[in-house]
């Protein structure tokens, strides 16, 4: 599991910012989830993926670059 693209926008007329994130999962990974349907992923499962990226990458984003990351959490 790796942040695959990561972008940042900042709209000064209305105070506002976006942060937009792609997440790549390998098949390998999803496997362990053990579910079979036909996306891949359970919906429900989404927020524990953002936590969990969220802890491999914490304290490795500076300045727009992605320094090296901890091994998947998966």
């Amino acid at each position: 599991m790796e942040i695959s693209k990561l972008e940042k926008e900042i709209n000064f007329m209305n105070n506002t910012a976006k942060i937009s994130v792609e997440i790549t999962i390998e098949k390998e990974a999803l496997e362990l989830l053990k579910y079979h349907g036909l996306d891949m992923i359970p919906d429900d499962m989404i927020p524990s993926v953002l936590v969990a990226v969220g802890s491999m990458y914490k304290g490795r984003i500076k300045n727009g670059k992605i320094k090296e990351r901890i091994n998947s959490l998966v």
